[in-house]
């Protein structure tokens, strides 16, 4: 801090200590007082209108609740073993964002994350070591802050070391010790690229300036990524390889919304509008063979949207979220999606606004 910001008088002067010490202060872990829900591999989380959630199972082709009324959860994040669960709890509605908290569990204690007035877009490394998020000092946007890194280890968060004001939230990990983001360096200017950041060398190289217009989403797959790009009025869903090499999977995308990676199949599954189309769908590209996108949900449901969830359990499942006829973003339903039948099953009882984890 400069030494003019600690000018004035003895009261600014304790304040300013003050501030410095909380946020540089280690997070502790406590014992729950109560247990978590049995989380499976895959979740549903539907948040209700009364600031509460309720969690289901979504296994073996079938959804049943777990948990009723718990922290109202916005997101989740669990590390590749699924022993490590953070969480974004909201504590109450302002006028712009969310007052909010980022819960860690692990080994039947927990972290509260809450230097801040509120979060977002949290993303776990698979190990379970390291949490990116965003961060707003005040319920106003302009209060927006650097991303952050929560280190599980020391307890701490720390800003990036960047000039670079990193878009929205895309960025992701591609491995336990470097994240991906895409931005524009505030000191040169210049078009967006996607650079790369070594956390505990605290040092960004470039990692993708060949893109055409902006970045939108980025996820890794097959120890590459796969990432969206667009001028505003060309679209396209490219898919760059361990070695550098890029391949446009398709330039027919109208809208993006998601995508969730099966490791085990090498595969990754999309929702998306395409151009000429109505409603979204769901697609799957096969990263082993030559990115060829198929779609693979019609008239039912009716449409996926930009509020659907993903995720995929160990037989191959594809569980998402999407509306059927009649319905508005918040009443959706949770589905299946079997590849050996290619069938698409209904599993949630009734509608509501659910998320997958």
């Amino acid at each position: 801090m400069r030494k003019r910001c600690l000018a004035g008088n003895a009261a600014a002067l304790i304040l300013a200590i003050s501030v410095m010490t909380a946020c540089s202060g280690a997070v502790k872990e406590e014992g729950l007082e109560e247990p978590l829900p049995a989380y499976s591999s895959v979740t549903a989380v539907e948040s209700s209108s009364d600031g509460f959630s309720d969690a289901f199972s979504v296994a073996d082709g079938s959804m049943y609740k777990i948990g009723s009324r718990i922290d109202c959860v916005t997101e989740m994040q669990r590390s590749a073993g699924g022993d490590i669960i953070a969480q974004l709890v909201r504590i109450s509605p302002g006028q712009n964002l969310d007052n909010n908290e980022i819960k860690i569990y692990r080994d039947e204690k927990m972290m509260v994350v809450d230097s801040f007035f509120s979060a977002s877009d949290i993303k776990m490394n698979a190990e379970g070591t390291r949490l990116a998020y965003r961060s707003y000092s005040q319920d106003s946007l302009d209060s927006v802050q650097k991303l952050k890194i929560f280190d599980l280890a020391s307890g701490k968060s720390e800003e990036i070391k960047s000039d670079v004001r990193v878009s929205g939230s895309v960025y992701c990990w591609i491995d336990g010790e470097n994240l991906l983001y895409y931005g524009t360096d505030q000191e040169t200017g210049g078009k967006g690229k996607i650079y790369k950041y070594n956390v505990p060398a605290g040092t960004e190289e470039v990692y993708n300036e060949d893109l055409n217009g902006f970045c939108m989403y980025m996820m890794p797959a097959e120890g590459g990524i796969l990432y969206f790009e667009s001028t505003g009025t060309e679209a396209r869903l490219c898919f760059e390889n361990r070695d550098g090499g890029k391949n446009i999977i398709t330039s027919e995308m109208a809208e993006f919304y998601g995508a969730e990676y099966d490791s085990e199949m090498h595969e990754v599954y999309l929702a998306a509008t395409m151009a000429g189309e109505a409603d979204g769908a769901l697609y799957k590209v096969d990263l082993e063979g030559k990115e060829v996108i198929r779609r693979i949900s019609y008239d039912f449901p009716k449409a996926v949207v930009s509020a659907s969830t993903m995720a995929t359990d160990s037989e191959g499942r594809l569980y998402f979220t999407g509306l059927l006829e009649g319905k508005s973003s918040h009443e959706m339903d949770v589905f299946s999606y079997d590849a050996g039948t290619r069938a698409v099953s209904l599993l949630s009882a009734e509608s509501g606004f659910y998320r997958l984890y």
